[in-house]
């Protein structure tokens, strides 16, 4: 396996929501900013969890985590490679099962 570089300007998508992850970028220059849902930053995000927490301190209404946003993302991501390797196993079940031409050619 061979790493090879790829340039992307700053107004690039990379990866999108829901697209397989056949791929891992490292980034070697620069910078990346995610863009989670309803095209906010990850920092916007972050941001109005941070108000969002504050005005439950203010009125004693517990809000979400930071750390429970982290376990509902962990918990997609582990439910997304649960669904892959399901659908390679399925995959190579029936790769296993269809027949070769090797022995119909004689």
């Amino acid at each position: 396996m061979r790493l090879k570089s790829e340039v992307f300007l700053p107004s690039d998508y990379i990866v999108h929501k829901g697209a397989p992850g056949n791929e891992m970028y490292l980034i070697s220059k620069g910078i990346c900013e995610v863009t989670v849902t309803d095209m906010k930053t990850a920092a916007e995000q972050r941001e109005e969890e941070r108000r969002r927490q504050s005005l439950a301190k203010k009125t004693g209404r517990r809000r979400s985590s930071t750390s429970d946003v982290l376990s509902g993302a962990m918990n997609n991501f582990t439910e997304f490679i649960q669904q892959r390797n399901m659908k390679i196993a399925k995959e190579k079940e029936e790769l296993l099962k269809a027949p070769t031409t090797e022995g119909a050619n004689r």
